[in-house]
């Protein structure tokens, strides 16, 4: 239970301590993550930093993991500051699923505010990176089902490969809106009809 660690350099050392148990096979990928994950957002920068300067002897699945534990637990501790982070520590072509976790993590812990967060972070941000953004919370906007909001992020990307293929993933997503609310009006007629 590391709520009962208060000493952030001992939370670090043990996190240390798991990786190194990690590279040398103590512990699999799944229980590394886990613990990376109780271990929260206390030191979860500190930790990022700790998994950048050190080559750890890693499989590929387990970095993974772990890294994604820790860019989660960045997100709930500051999003912008693990945003910015992200975008200065890692390359623009590596960092598209690492900036989905963080607003997909804003996201969820704050829906109303998580949009202006990443518009007022845009001016900052160079042109790759500015899309990568647009692009996340527009798919994100679409998976939640907020149709008017992806609509209007979609409209700002510049790649026309992007805008073509949220442009059908935005036309399913109608389309099966239109569909519902055709059911559940022809379910609504059907109900109030009385059989007496």
């Amino acid at each position: 239970d590391f709520s009962r660690i208060k000493e952030e350099s001992d939370r670090i050392r043990i996190m240390r301590k798991c990786l190194d148990l990690t590279s040398s096979g103590w512990l699999s990928p799944i229980e590394s993550e886990q613990i990376f994950v109780a271990a929260g957002d206390r030191v979860a920068f500190e930790l990022w930093e700790m998994l950048q300067q050190e080559k750890w002897n890693l499989p590929k699945t387990s970095y993974e993991k772990i890294r994604n534990a820790v860019v989660k637990n960045m997100a709930s501790a500051d999003p912008e500051k693990a945003i910015r982070t992200l975008v200065a520590t890692v390359p623009t072509k590596s960092r598209h699923s690492l900036l989905a976790i963080v607003y997909k993590k804003m996201h969820e812990d704050a829906p109303g505010s998580c949009v202006a967060k990443v518009e007022a972070l845009l001016p900052e941000m160079d042109e790759p990176t500015g899309q990568q953004l647009i692009e996340i919370v527009a798919r994100t906007a679409l998976e939640s089902k907020d149709l008017m909001l992806a609509k209007q992020w979609m409209e700002r990307l510049t790649n026309p490969w992007k805008r073509k293929d949220l442009g059908e993933a935005y036309a399913s997503a109608v389309e099966r809106q239109n569909d519902e609310l055709k059911k559940g009006i022809k379910d609504s007629d059907a109900s109030d009809i009385d059989p007496f």
